[in-house]
């Protein structure tokens, strides 16, 4: 009896340990997350939580912009981006993201360029409703897991995470679409995930479900009377998440132009003119532009504002997220202000501009005329 339990146990572990090598060999081949040291990193981006797989694009030197944010500037589309700013775009907006997580993802992109020297073109960060939050507190992660380890600089404790259900899934998928199985990945290698349904599929009735909770659109009603409230009653909002700003705008170095883009909500899903929620707003982009005009080269454009583009339903798939032509149309008008050239006031409100002319080794980039100097 007691030789057979000990042959038995002698196959389990022969078995077990068989099974980890397995699993640990299909781990490091696929390298998943892209975080394994000496593994390939040149493999697709198969995971679905952008906050596993985003610290791996941010390392890539390829990139010298960014977009950080949430899903409100996920689907500006790289290729106008570099067409219009020049330099390579990383698109590093995470769903749901908290202001936390941007400033987190957007530091590491930032450090690892200071260490190799290297410039940072131009950065956008989509400012939407969680940075104008009037609570003291702000939440720092959502209910999605954030892994912290992932963005030190230390690639050696990574290893203490790799063997679950999570990574063996995702290495599942990058296997199968390395062998043909899969033809589509979550994302591309620059960050840019196309996640919206297939144009044919838009249903202007549906949309105007998730807008207006019904098929028929409805009017903005203004409160009336406006609310109004006394100077020192603005002065006392707080906005917890604004003590990351000034840390996120100190990333960039000065010759970095930044954009801060106040994002394009459908019309509907703002807050009513005249009311209380509405002076909570515009007092959160006040502070934030005055934080912005502490630093040169930024540019503070607010398409959070009734507008053209967000009064028409069929720029939206939903109140928060607006369509491939929109987003294009979008970042033409960033480039243009940017360029301070043409009148996009029906569309966007220029809330500061500070941008100067500034040099990048041997290449002169910024608007090249209209230009405060330093």
């Amino acid at each position: 009896m007691k030789n057979e339990w000990s042959a038995f146990l002698k196959v389990f572990a022969g078995f077990f340990i068989g099974l980890m090598l397995l699993a640990g060999g299909l781990i490091f081949w696929t390298n998943p997350h892209r975080n394994i040291p000496f593994a390939s990193l040149d493999r697709p981006l198969m995971e679905g939580n952008q906050r596993f797989i985003y610290p791996s694009v941010a390392r890539d030197l390829r990139f010298d912009s960014a977009v950080f944010g949430t899903s409100s500037v996920r689907f500006l589309p790289p290729g106008p981006l570099n067409e219009e700013f020049g330099g390579i775009f990383a698109i590093l907006g995470m769903d749901a993201a908290t202001p936390y997580e941007q400033y987190r993802l957007a530091r590491l992109f930032h450090e690892v360029r200071l260490r190799g020297d290297l410039p940072v073109r131009t950065v956008i960060h989509g400012i939407g409703r969680s940075w104008c939050e009037a609570t003291a507190e702000y939440d720092k992660f959502t209910g999605r897991e954030f892994p912290e380890w992932m963005y030190d600089h230390n690639p050696w404790n990574d290893f203490l995470y790799l063997l679950n259900n999570r990574v063996l899934e995702v290495s599942g998928r990058v296997a199968a679409y390395e062998a043909g199985l899969r033809s589509n990945t979550h994302f591309d290698p620059d960050g840019f995930g196309d996640a919206l349904p297939p144009l044919e599929r838009y249903d202007i009735k549906a949309v105007r479900e998730l807008i207006y909770g019904g098929e028929v659109p409805l009017p903005v009603e203004p409160v009336d009377p406006p609310v109004d409230v006394l100077p020192a009653e603005r002065a006392s909002w707080v906005f917890g998440a604004h003590e990351l700003m000034p840390a996120l705008l100190a990333l960039s170095p000065h010759r970095t132009t930044v954009i801060l883009m106040f994002v394009p909500f459908h019309e509907y899903f703002l807050p009513r003119p005249g009311s209380h929620e509405a002076l909570v707003l515009d007092e959160c982009k006040a502070r934030i532009v005055a934080m912005a005009a502490a630093r040169p080269n930024t540019l503070v454009v607010d398409f959070m504002r009734s507008s053209e583009i967000n009064r028409e339903d069929t720029n939206y798939w939903d109140p928060v997220h607006y369509g491939h032509e929109t987003a294009e149309v979008l970042v033409r008008i960033v480039a243009r202000a940017v360029r301070r050239e043409g009148d996009d006031s029906a569309n966007v409100t220029i809330l500061h501009n500070g941008l100067v002319r500034a040099e990048i080794g041997d290449k002169l980039f910024l608007p090249p005329k209209g230009i405060g100097q330093e």
